[in-house]
């Protein structure tokens, strides 16, 4: 093989990663090329907005710009023992070896998988959407605020509203089709004053 043959096919090469330094600006590899070759701190060039940090044992494919792997770099990195499968045409999803998986799927539906979901936003939340269904128990640990009413019906067996603390009302209750604070009693005539 010529010279310019011999580094052309030496500028591509299989690898697998023995080592990641996640705390690099550039995250750094140890990589195994052959049983002989071993390469350090290889820069893994990742796209802008993602990152990951790869177990021992994926497989990377590496570049040698000069031809003559006095200067590696890695520019993809993967790991078949986790990948998620079954992706249908234009599917896209994130994985993990724990199973986690986030799943762009065909009909514009996003299926996150995972043990606890925790979002942390300095300000606020805001869900644009005419229905938010939770299949158990929703808990606030703060007030609970309903703008234009607030309907809740009884389980099977299980009280509608249980209040284990006072319940505040600025404007009037409603029940059994009549108002609890502006209503008039049978028995005197009377009519029920607003609460102080």
């Amino acid at each position: 093989m010529s010279t310019v043959g011999q580094r052309v096919a030496g500028m591509i090469a299989r690898g697998v990663v023995v080592l990641a330094d996640a705390q690099r600006k550039l995250q750094a590899l140890q990589l195994r090329l052959t049983a002989q070759e071993v390469k350090d701190g290889v820069e893994h060039f990742e796209a802008y907005g993602y990152t990951s940090c790869p177990h021992d044992g994926a497989e990377a494919l590496v570049l040698f710009p000069t031809g003559d792997r006095s200067h590696a770099i890695t520019v993809c990195v993967t790991d078949r023992r986790y990948r998620h499968l079954g992706l249908k045409p234009g599917e896209v999803a994130i994985y993990t070896d724990e199973g986690d998986t986030l799943v762009l799927k065909r009909g514009r539906i996003a299926e996150l998988t995972t043990g606890i979901f925790r979002v942390n936003a300095s300000e606020r939340v805001e869900l644009n959407t005419p229905q938010v269904v939770a299949s158990d128990a929703v808990l606030s640990q703060g007030p609970l605020t309903a703008q234009d009413g607030l309907a809740v019906g009884g389980g099977a067996g299980g009280a509608a509203v249980t209040v284990a603390g006072t319940v505040a009302v600025s404007d009037d209750v409603i029940a059994g089709g009549k108002s609890q604070v502006h209503h008039r009693h049978p028995e005197t005539g009377s009519i029920t004053d607003e609460p102080v």
